[in-house]
């Protein structure tokens, strides 16, 4: 627990100074953005960041501790494991108090139990060094959720007028590569590690651990491993509602919209009109993070 709260709070205030910095900058090269659109753009551009920097440190730490995390999917841990946790963790909690204080969250309320279970994870791996890769195998989806932000920014900003670009093809065909090798791939691989690893748990310490009330610490962990596959079982379904929403917003984008900026509100069919479909698309893509 040592520099837990120290670094997440680090990083909490960096996000902040971010957000702020990216609001002055916008204000001042897009000046048609104003009121609810002005707070979409800095809001998805303060999670663009993330997503990019999540990835780097993502495929960094896999690249170099990947055998590692596999001999101990429970228990292993490592400072640039710290590294990612504690950055997400700063965001998660920046990016609720942040839509709150926009009002954000009353276009994309199921975006606060998302953020807190990610949070809540974050902090298992970083401040009890518990379940760490299981939340690296969550993180799976910030590469494709660069794409997607990438996506929404253009759709704010110029995609009105510039219609179908080179540009914004590119976004897509990223989008679509990432969301099939990380976003589908990587979260179903990680489903199968979860269910593979909490069923050899439960083998190992679950009888025992129900008879025995001395044992009140292997029940617990039975309980929070079954409580991942949930997790991982729920995302793979978000993921799959994404799809579905993304495939709808190409289909328009196909057709000559405008960047898929103008489907952005069937991509999120549970919600809002116009500047309100920004945070739809913008809601739907960050609970599938």
């Amino acid at each position: 627990m040592e520099g837990v709260w120290e670094k997440s709070c680090a990083w909490l205030f960096a996000w902040v100074a971010l957000d702020l910095t990216v609001g002055v900058i916008a204000r001042r090269l897009f000046g048609s953005l104003k009121g609810r659109a002005l707070a979409h753009f800095v809001n998805t551009a303060v999670s663009f960041v993330h997503a990019s920097a999540a990835s780097v440190l993502l495929l960094r730490n896999v690249t170099r501790h990947a055998d590692a995390m596999q001999q101990d999917m429970v228990r292993w841990s490592h400072p640039d494991s710290d590294q990612l946790l504690a950055m997400m963790l700063g965001y998660f909690v920046f990016d609720t108090l942040s839509m709150a204080w926009r009002g954000m969250l009353r276009e994309a309320p199921d975006l606060l139990p998302h953020h807190a279970v990610s949070a809540f994870g974050c902090w298992m791996g970083v401040g009890l060094r518990y379940v760490a890769p299981f939340m690296h195998l969550a993180a799976m989806a910030e590469p494709n959720s660069v794409f997607l932000h990438a996506r929404r920014l253009l759709s704010l900003t110029s995609a009105k007028t510039c219609g179908r670009t080179l540009v914004m093809d590119a976004v897509w065909a990223g989008l679509w590569v990432t969301m099939a090798a990380f976003r589908l791939a990587g979260h179903g691989y990680g489903l199968l590690v979860t269910l593979r690893t909490t069923l050899a748990e439960t083998k190992r310490f679950g009888r025992l651990a129900l008879e025995d009330p001395a044992l009140a610490d292997e029940r617990m962990h039975v309980c929070i491993l079954w409580s991942g596959v949930f997790g991982a079982s729920l995302m793979m379904g978000m993921n799959l509602l994404l799809l579905r929403n993304v495939l709808r917003s190409f289909a328009r984008y196909r057709r000559g919209g405008a960047g898929g900026g103008s489907s952005s509100s069937s991509s999120s069919s549970s919600s809002r009109s116009s500047t309100g479909a920004a945070a739809g698309q913008e809601g739907q893509d960050k609970k599938c993070t």
